[in-house]
Parts: C-alpha cells; sequence; structure tokens
C-alpha cells in the first residue's frame, strides 16, 4: 500500500433484477463487484444483473464487517428496507452524522 493510500472497507447493497436485495463487505470493491456481474457468486448466478443500490465506505475493517452483521440482521433489513431499498435517498439524510461530502464510487456511498 502506497504511503498516502487510505485502506478502506466497503459494505455494499445490491438489488438484483427479482428485486431481492444482497449485502456484502469487501476490501476490493471493484473486484467484488466484477466476481457478481461476472456470476461467479453463487447468490447472484441467477440473478443477473444487478444494480448497486448502497456503497458505505469504512476505514475500519471491523466497523465495516459489524455494519454488515447489523444489516443482515432482522432490525438492519427492517431499516435497509425503510431508508434504502425503494428510493432515492442521501444516506446523509438518513443518518446525518456521516459524512458523505468524500464521494468516492457513485452517488450513492459515502466515507465513514
Amino acid at each position: 500500500m502506497e504511503p498516502d493510500q487510505i485502506d478502506t472497507w466497503a459494505v455494499y447493497i445490491l438489488k438484483c433484477v427479482d428485486s431481492t436485495h444482497y449485502i456484502g463487505c469487501t476490501g476490493n470493491l471493484d473486484e467484488r463487484i466484477k466476481r457478481h456481474s461476472g456470476g461467479r457468486v453463487h447468490f447472484i448466478k441467477s440473478r443477473l444483473p444487478v444494480e448497486i443500490v448502497l456503497t458505505i465506505i469504512f476505514r475500519d475493517k471491523y466497523k465495516a464487517f459489524q455494519f454488515e452483521k447489523y444489516l443482515k440482521s432482522g432490525s438492519g433489513r427492517a431499516f435497509t428496507k425503510r431508508h434504502f431499498a425503494h428510493r432515492e435517498y442521501s444516506l446523509s439524510a438518513v443518518v446525518p452524522q456521516f459524512d458523505c461530502s468524500r464521494n468516492i464510487f457513485q452517488k450513492n456511498s459515502c466515507i465513514i
């Protein structure tokens, strides 16, 4: 890793062609999305194409995995469905303490 490069982890939500959602966490988002799009992830394979609904970038690996685990829990799925799954949104409007000004991937991403 370069000295000025920040190690980041991404929690992401994909919407599949059948309207199901996939939640994941990775240290290399570009490579992981390529694997999803290429049908090399079992859950996604029969649900292509996919669309990225949300990407949240974490500087702390453990916080990223904790957030992914939360989103996969019952209350996390309810939170996801209520805030992310059915409309355009601004993450900073949903969770105001997040700083979404450093958008490095797309409009629905921020760094935490």
